[in-house]
């Protein structure tokens, strides 16, 4: 999936575990366990050398983007 990562975009390959579950009244969503394979910036993979922070950032704009 194409996300927008500090004004360039880039591909984050991914594989999801689990299912989303919408919030009810009495529980809050559940979303699926994603696991980032791969983050790629023209085609070469950029996440070994991002910071924890950004690799936490790209995961939220992920979640954002698949649930909202």
């Amino acid at each position: 999936m194409k996300i927008k990562f500090r004004g360039e975009e880039v591909e984050v390959l991914y594989h999801k575990y689990g299912k989303y579950i919408p919030p009810t009244r009495e529980n809050p969503a559940e979303y699926p366990d994603i696991d980032i394979t791969k983050i790629l910036y023209k085609e070469v993979d950029i996440g070994p050398i991002l910071s924890d922070t950004d690799l936490e950032l790209i995961y939220e704009i992920l979640i954002e983007k698949l649930y909202d």
